[in-house]
């Protein structure tokens, strides 16, 4: 195959890839930035290809068809709405905002409607513990708080740090609180903030 070239799609996906690992993946971006900044893209074009499912020989596993087959059906925005929404994005976030918002451009498509969510209560259910992380790059801690509020039992734990999800985190009071209640069925305190 011949030599690929990182594209700012490949980057922006390179780079959300290197976020999920929180912390500790903060040096492989570093390094992967700098590589690419005296032009060798190969880190981050291998970070956006385990993204999207890319095998070395080219082909691609269904991990895209699948993310787009579910987040579709929750949704989208209509053709003529996703430039503007990506505008706004981009007062937010310069540099990821409207690439994060294009990747659901083939939402505006999506041949099949919408499916309106049921709302889950969990009536009569023990404790479930739901944990929110104040840095996680793919899912805002808005939404454990609104899953929490929706489910009647919910112990919202907060986990104050960087990373998509965070359990193990290797934090005595996050994975304690976790181990606690799954071994001794002890549940932590609504609100439980880690560190």
């Amino acid at each position: 195959m011949g030599r690929r070239t990182l594209g700012p799609g490949e980057l922006d996906l390179g780079v959300a890839t290197l976020l999920y690992s929180g912390v500790p993946g903060w040096q492989e971006l570093g390094s992967s930035l700098a590589d690419a900044v005296e032009g060798d893209g190969e880190a981050l074009l291998d970070a956006s290809d385990w993204y999207v499912g890319r095998d070395p020989d080219g082909s691609y596993d269904n991990s895209q068809e699948a993310f787009w087959a579910i987040g579709c059906l929750d949704g989208g925005l209509a053709p003529d709405e996703i430039d503007a929404v990506a505008e706004q994005a981009a007062t937010a976030s310069p540099f990821f905002g409207p690439s994060t918002v294009y990747l659901g451009i083939v939402c505006t498509t999506w041949p099949y409607p919408a499916v309106e969510v049921p709302t889950v209560r969990g009536a009569g259910a023990p404790p479930i513990v739901v944990i929110g992380t104040t840095g996680d790059p793919a899912t805002p801690l808005r939404w454990a708080r609104a899953l929490a509020d929706q489910l009647e039992s919910a112990r919202l734990v907060v986990f104050e740090g960087e990373g998509h999800t965070a359990f193990p985190s290797f934090d005595g009071c996050l994975d304690g609180a976790v181990v606690d209640y799954l071994v001794d069925l002890v549940p932590p305190a609504d609100g439980t903030t880690c560190p």
